[in-house]
C-alpha cells in the first residue's frame, strides 16, 4: 500500500482507509 494517497479517516472506533490505488478496493474497512 505504498502506492497512492492513502487517507484514515476514524469514525468511532472504526478506522477507514482510502486510497487511490487501483491494485487494492478504494474503500478498505478495519474494525
Amino acid at each position: 500500500m505504498s502506492h497512492g494517497m492513502i487517507l484514515a479517516a476514524v469514525d468511532g472506533e472504526q478506522v477507514v482507509l482510502l486510497t487511490t490505488d487501483k491494485d487494492i478496493p478504494n474503500n478498505a474497512k478495519i474494525q
